[in-house]
């Protein structure tokens, strides 16, 4: 075994006893930074990076937009969870923005602001797909590449398929039209797949690991001591205690990972699919997601990430959330013998239309962000944690969800992007303002040199000054 240096970063590798090549990336380390590098105050040691967080149908636009611009800005019931004081400082807010693409309920949304262009076969539900390739793609081709070798990271938390409109309606990351980035919301095999694993499984997945990839590499991780710092050396203690710590929770969550079992067998196969799963483990799932992200970010194994809690349209059902009401089945007033919360699209319209019950998901959707943004300030990246070398666009596939309106968009920037962006702001544009102008301003923040962003009336080549140092 040897260590691998790759520029800043360095990598552990070894084999288990099945003789299965791993790795484990290593945070940054002072002690590995050359001198002349560390010497440079205007060197970042960390790199930027950037991160899609989506979340499906929208948001209830009276409960959106903050009192206050600026920095005094007071947050509404929908955004409090994002502003409380360990996060405020990371998270700003643009209002008053619209899209200006090509308009359809949810996929045109979807396309719209993620990839700043109408969609193409808009008129064949089957083949829709953006005309143009997502911000996280066009970030991942501007910059330089993670050493750990992933372009991207596609990941997924609620059970997502449709056969509606294509692939816009079922991914959020494409490279360009017709080809979209599958996400996996595994987090067994995304565990294997950032830590060099098989992903064929074993009849047990994790028969595979014969011990703790931390056991694979321990030669390597005993060299590596001698050569650092103690400050780096209790750095590196404490990343590779988080790494074995999810790799036994991941290792002890795999059957709810899968859609369960619910009590009528009827119910399950017509209404709890795969397709629209119950997510009755949101919370778990959630956190796993976000805690091998921050892993994968903080090892510099990718820079550029799309994390897709709930698809478009979001047919999520919130079995975690008692103040979400039954489904009626069968009609409105017909009761629900089963006790199965509505679907959040279903709340909006076309189904147990609720306003509360929509508001009260969307502001779970909320939590389950600032879950994800928690855990990424948790993480030491550098000199400071992850929020402070991420942009993080937060956004979803419409505006007003049972409406689908497309003006007052809803967009959440977060992270500091290493200093190239403002925290703690609620800019609201004096007039509407073409949405893609947000994007575009995120990935020069993160060194992609984009001359523009999005297409025809989608075309944004100005960035939003307001949100830059």
């Amino acid at each position: 075994m040897s260590l691998q240096r790759n520029g800043r970063r360095s990598f552990l590798r070894g084999a288990l006893a099945t003789g299965v090549g791993v790795s484990v990336g290593l945070p940054t380390l002072e002690s590995l930074v050359r001198p002349s590098s560390r010497a440079r105050a205007d060197a970042p040691i960390a790199p930027r990076r950037y991160l899609t967080w989506f979340w499906g149908n929208g948001i209830v636009q009276s409960d959106w937009v903050p009192s206050a611009t600026g920095t005094s800005w007071t947050a509404p019931r929908m955004l409090a969870q994002l502003a409380t004081p360990s996060l405020r400082p990371y998270v700003s807010v643009v209002t008053n923005a619209e899209l200006r693409t090509f308009w359809q309920p949810h996929s045109g949304g979807a396309s719209g602001i993620l990839t700043g262009s109408g969609l193409l076969h808009a008129d064949d539900g089957a083949r829709t797909t953006p005309a143009g390739a997502s911000i996280d793609q066009a970030i991942a081709a501007a910059i330089e590449p993670a050493p750990g070798g992933l372009r991207s990271l596609e990941l997924g938390v609620a059970n997502h398929s449709s056969g509606l409109d294509g692939s816009v309606y079922n991914y959020i990351s494409h490279r360009g039209p017709d080809m979209p980035n599958a996400y996996d919301r595994d987090p067994r095999s995304v565990f294997r797949r950032l830590f060099g694993m098989t992903t064929t499984p074993a009849s047990d997945p994790f028969d595979t690991f014969r011990g703790s990839v931390l056991d694979a590499v321990l030669a390597d991780t005993t060299s590596l001591s001698r050569d650092l710092t103690a400050a780096d050396r209790a750095r590196l203690d404490q990343h590779l205690t988080s790494v074995r710590e999810l790799e036994l929770r991941v290792g002890a969550t795999g059957p709810m990972c899968t859609p369960p079992s619910d009590p009528s067998s009827r119910v399950d196969d017509l209404m709890i699919s795969d397709e629209h799963g119950p997510a009755r483990n949101l919370t778990l799932l959630n956190d796993l997601m976000s805690e091998l992200l921050a892993l994968a970010m903080a090892c510099d194994l990718t820079r550029v990430a799309s994390y897709m809690y709930t698809g478009p349209a979001a047919f999520t059902r919130y079995w975690e959330v008692s103040e979400v009401p039954l489904e009626d089945i069968g009609g409105v007033g017909a009761g629900n013998p089963w006790g199965m919360p509505a679907a959040t699209h279903g709340m909006a319209h076309g189904g147990t239309e609720t306003s509360e019950g929509f508001a009260t998901a969307l502001r779970e959707s909320m939590r389950h962000f600032a879950r994800t943004l928690e855990i990424l300030r948790t993480t030491p990246d550098g000199e400071g944690n992850l929020l402070d070398h991420l942009a993080i666009l937060g956004t979803s596939c419409t505006s007003d969800g049972p409406s689908h309106t497309h003006d007052e968009y809803p967009i959440v920037v977060a992270g500091l992007a290493g200093g190239a962006l403002r925290g703690g702001l609620h800019h609201r544009f004096a007039a509407p303002e073409n949405a893609s102008r947000v994007p575009l301003t995120l990935a020069r923040a993160v060194g992609a040199e984009l001359a523009s962003f999005g297409l025809d009336e989608g075309l944004a080549t100005d960035s939003v000054s307001e949100l830059l140092t």
